[in-house]
């Protein structure tokens, strides 16, 4: 049997990783408990999460682009916008300067709406 196979992986998609296993994923806690004996919980499971996150951020990507219903799509795209670019803002007219981009356009639209009608009532 080829290393591949052992492993879980296809040559066609090597970055494929193998299914979950409770057993080893213990030891694996367990390992690092004993090479980081003075790690808190809270700081053990904040490293583990940071060193898995660009992992993490792959895969959402993968299954925001490839994800096998609309629904799953969905989902991730909208989690990686809100978290890149913030969630968007209910009511911006209102409140001001909650949004500087809109804000920006909003006043281009204004000059340009402007200058038209100046342009406009010049020709006359």
């Amino acid at each position: 049997m080829s290393e591949q196979a052992d492993n879980n992986t296809s040559p066609q998609e090597p970055h494929v990783q193998k299914p979950w296993e409770t057993d080893e994923a213990l030891a694996s806690l367990k390992m690092e408990r004993e090479l980081n004996p003075d790690e808190t919980e809270e700081g053990l499971a904040r490293r583990l999460l940071r060193e898995a996150a660009p992992q993490v951020a792959m895969s959402m990507i993968q299954m925001a682009i490839h994800g096998s219903t609309e629904a799953t799509r969905t989902r991730n795209s909208q989690y990686i916008l809100d978290h890149v670019l913030g969630k968007p803002r209910q009511d911006t007219a209102n409140e001001g300067n909650q949004d500087p981009l809109l804000d920006f356009l909003n006043e281009l639209h204004d000059a340009a709406e402007q200058h038209a009608n100046n342009g406009a009532s010049s020709d006359q």
